[in-house]
């Protein structure tokens, strides 16, 4: 009678960096992740792990897509205050536009500081 080899567990990376041996857990997870900042593109979120890839052309680390969820509507004032300055003041849109580069940078840091 032949013995039976133990089963292997597969185990899959979490965006948090823990682990699991569930399959759903693991792609609910970097679904949650990835869908928001995907339909806020309006695109598709084709890939997972270790970046997020979105559209045909985009790869997004895990840490700007948690930015993104965390600080979501913030940013979308921030894109939209720049949008009316570029329109109403375009010479004053390059410092609008670096402030803006300077508030989405704290937010990465942010987030990367979070686990």
């Amino acid at each position: 009678m032949k013995k039976k080899r133990p089963r292997s567990v597969r185990k899959y990376r979490l965006p948090s960096g823990t682990e699991t041996t569930r399959p759903s857990e693991y792609v609910k997870a970097w679904r949650n992740l990835g869908k928001p900042l995907a339909d806020f593109l309006g695109l598709k979120l084709h890939a997972f792990d270790p970046d997020l890839a979105i559209g045909p052309y985009h790869s997004i680390p895990v840490d700007v897509a948690k930015a993104f969820n965390v600080h979501h509507d913030a940013l979308i004032r921030l894109i939209s205050a720049c949008h009316l300055t570029m329109q109403s003041q375009p010479f004053h849109a390059t410092t609008h536009i670096r402030s803006a580069i300077d508030v989405v940078t704290l937010m990465l840091e942010s987030a990367r500081s979070r686990p």
